[in-house]
């Protein structure tokens, strides 16, 4: 049996338009990096960091407009520990208790983080991550979460829990 329809017929409207913009580049360094001044005017954020490597062997965080967001959950699962972030006020892009291996430059995260621009609703986000742990062994994750927070997200911010940043580099996207 064939296609009546060709595959394009097939594709809801709603998935027919839509565009990623890269709004920023930023290198990773020091204690912690943040954005600012996030562009409003996309539905949602799509978060790369690719490359990080951190000093010391520690989990690697991001924090919401520069502070720790409260009503905060979040939990994934990984191929060698089980993660639950549900009582953080962060967000632990290596999963609960797992840290970096120190001065490897394998890590990379991505994180999707749905309406960040709206005042009226939380946000909802959902990513997943490839990097080497404090053992040497890899951590495959995937994870999500969300807030009851209906700020909008204008900055995001970045760190380590020991050590510093000694590289990497963030890409944000706007998605529409």
């Amino acid at each position: 049996m064939g296609l009546s329809q060709t595959p394009q017929a097939l594709v809801p409207a709603a998935f027919t338009s839509g565009s990623m913009t890269l709004l920023s580049t930023t290198t990773l360094s020091g204690s912690s990096t943040t954005i600012s001044g996030i562009n409003q005017t996309y539905q949602d954020l799509l978060i790369i960091v690719d490359s990080v490597s951190c000093t010391d062997a520690s989990n690697f965080r991001l924090d919401i407009n520069g502070a720790q967001v409260n009503a905060l959950g979040s939990s994934g699962t990984s191929n060698s520990t089980g993660m639950n972030m549900a009582t953080n006020n962060f967000i632990r892009l290596t999963g609960n208790q797992v840290n970096l291996r120190a001065a490897d430059t394998t890590n990379v995260f991505s994180l999707r983080i749905q309406n960040y621009a709206t005042s009226t609703t939380g946000k909802t986000w959902f990513g997943n991550g490839y990097f080497f742990n404090a053992s040497d062994a890899y951590e495959a994750l995937n994870y999500g979460g969300g807030t009851a927070v209906d700020t909008a997200i204008t900055s995001l911010k970045f760190y380590p829990t020991a050590g510093t940043m000694s590289a990497g580099t963030v890409f944000i996207y706007g998605v529409k």
